[in-house]
């Protein structure tokens, strides 16, 4: 199946989870989350990162307040430089959808890291109310950020940089829960 085929799925799958609020919902435009997180990512990599870093707990506040909704998934890359991504999906009904590739990874510290990295890159979205598709973002991180591939164009920012090294040095404190020790794709952690 190529890109664009899945590209329009998720599309349209977003479409209809849109529309298909409660009426409760409607009257709050962004009361739904705006960071979620699909399959194989567990619920607990967000909740142990929230119980564990203030910068995370920040930039979802942050996130709260905008038009962007953040899908997180947890994939094995292809490529081992790469740990994370962001692409835009799409505009619909004012609600503007990225989706955030987390590296799948037996740490949850350093995938909790990356999680921030990513959250920061749709703060940036989010911020540049102007991004409308994924044309617009990569013109956005043109201007913004530092080109790091040509194929296809991928960008790194400053700020992303820092807030994931500032996660990680936050969460390489107390040690997690018991229920944390628990890898979030269901294996167990190996943290040395």
């Amino acid at each position: 199946m190529n890109s664009a085929v899945i590209r329009r799925t998720l599309l349209f799958l977003l479409v209809v989870l849109t529309f298909s609020r409660t009426s409760a919902q409607a009257d709050e435009p962004f009361a739904d989350p705006h960071v979620r997180l699909l399959p194989p990512c567990g619920s607990t990599l967000l909740d142990d990162a929230l119980e564990h870093s203030e910068t995370i707990r920040s930039l979802v506040d942050r996130l709260t307040s905008t038009d962007l909704v953040v899908y997180v998934r947890c994939t094995a890359f292809r490529t081992s430089e790469l740990s994370g991504s962001l692409r835009f999906m799409g505009s619909v009904a004012g609600v503007r959808y990225t989706i955030a590739d987390v590296r799948l990874q037996t740490q949850w510290r350093n995938q909790a890291a990356m999680l921030a990295h990513e959250l920061m890159h749709a703060v940036e979205v989010a911020e540049a109310s102007w991004v409308h598709s994924a044309a617009d973002m990569e013109a956005f991180y043109r201007e913004n950020g530092t080109m790091t591939s040509d194929r296809p164009p991928s960008f790194e920012t400053i700020a992303a940089r820092e807030v994931g090294r500032r996660v990680y040095r936050e969460l390489y404190g107390p040690m997690p829960t018991k229920a944390a020790e628990t890898r979030h794709d269901g294996g167990t952690s190996d943290d040395n």
